[in-house]
């Protein structure tokens, strides 16, 4: 209520629901829940991150500094929204993710595990439920070991998100399923992912055209990270995965390197209020024509 007795109803910074929250320090950012408020919080340093999230019919959202930042700075800190197996990789644990042989197979669905701890952990439990319907991956192959059975996990990771609040921040992203359609990946989701869990996990109330939307939305918006070791993963950010490429960025995202793989937002360079926080989706010493194939292709 203003000072004129007049409501005034403010959205939330990350989403499209009315705010609940202002920030106690700043005052200038709102939030409808808990989790959307973190993201605004630097809690080390018990400050506010100096960005806000900007919408343009075009481009989707993104990030813009709110404040002038200084190189060095810690924009944001976060953890995934989503995080699991990349589609090639070692074995990984799907309770702990941890990088491991393949000694113990979950008894169910036939994954890779630690032991049976992790195979009947809160984190595995639902989703093995599902995988368990199908006939068990062969993971007998001694490298590189099996480079079909992982692509599934992380959209039906997606499938399963129960914090609606963490849900609506997946799906707010954009999946650019008309430049998509076409390209190879298209044909290896629709059979390793689309028909396995439709077809051969019975998820037959879920619709192709969502199952292609979750694969979109995690192929356009996630990040490829590294373990200490040969494991691969790909985790979706709330902050980092709203950042454009750039060749001459002015951020740099830091993953960490083990569970649960926080990610850190610096600040490249100088950046002056209002100007729009962009990274690099490649390594900057790639050769030019290089990272226009990769880019072409892979976004």
């Amino acid at each position: 209520v203003d000072i004129n007795q007049n409501i005034i109803r403010r959205t939330c910074d990350f989403c499209d629901r009315e705010a609940k929250f202002a920030c106690s320090r700043c005052e200038s950012s709102w939030s409808c829940s808990e989790l959307h408020g973190s993201y605004h919080q630097l809690r080390k340093t018990q400050s506010c991150s100096p960005v806000k999230i900007c919408f343009s019919p075009g481009v989707g959202r993104y990030v813009v500094a709110a404040r002038d930042i200084q190189a060095g700075e810690i924009i944001s800190v976060e953890e995934p929204l989503v995080v699991g197996p990349n589609q090639e990789s070692e074995p990984i644990c799907l309770g702990c993710l941890a990088e491991v042989d393949t000694s113990y197979l979950c008894s169910r669905c036939g994954y890779p595990m630690c032991d049976e701890d992790c195979s009947n952990s809160p984190e595995h439990v639902q989703e093995c439920s599902i995988l368990s319907r199908a006939p068990k991956p062969d993971f007998s192959q001694s490298s590189y070991f099996n480079t079909t059975a992982y692509h599934c996990i992380l959209p039906l990771r997606v499938l399963l998100t129960e914090d609606v609040h963490k849900s609506e921040l997946i799906h707010q992203f954009m999946d650019h399923r008309e430049d998509r359609i076409d390209n190879e990946y298209w044909k290896t989701s629709q059979e390793l992912v689309v028909d396995f869990l439709r077809n051969k996990c019975g998820l037959t109330a879920v619709s192709e055209a969502e199952l292609h939307h979750i694969v979109g939305l995690l192929e356009v918006n996630s990040f490829e990270i590294h373990s200490y070791g040969n494991a691969g993963y790909r985790g979706m950010f709330a902050v980092g995965s709203l950042l454009s490429h750039s060749c001459r960025p002015n951020a740099k995202l830091i993953f960490g390197k083990e569970p649960p793989f926080t990610s850190r937002l610096l600040a490249r360079v100088d950046i002056p209020a209002g100007s729009e926080l962009v990274t690099s989706y490649l390594d900057t010493l790639t050769s030019t024509l290089q990272r226009r194939h990769l880019l072409r292709t892979g976004w």
